[in-house]
């Protein structure tokens, strides 16, 4: 999978970068790194950490219901 840019983007604007964002979501940043190059999706704690950062209509449009583990 492609680089998700929109989340890269979001990610800088308002954490001033990757490493720090990670920091800041409680996420590490391996695994951060790995979200944002399409290798895996977040978990749902992590996508709830996405929400309150970037809003609920923000992560949803990148991990719709359907993407995510357990929602069939």
């Amino acid at each position: 999978m492609p680089v998700n840019i929109d989340l890269k983007v979001a990610l800088i604007k308002r954490f001033g970068s990757q490493v720090e964002a990670a920091k800041q979501l409680g996420i590490r940043e391996s695994k951060l790194s790995y979200i944002v190059r399409g290798h895996t999706n977040p978990s749902e704690l992590e996508r709830r950490g996405l929400e309150r950062a970037f809003g609920r209509r923000f992560v949803r449009k990148l991990y719709p219901t359907s993407m995510r583990k357990g929602v069939k």
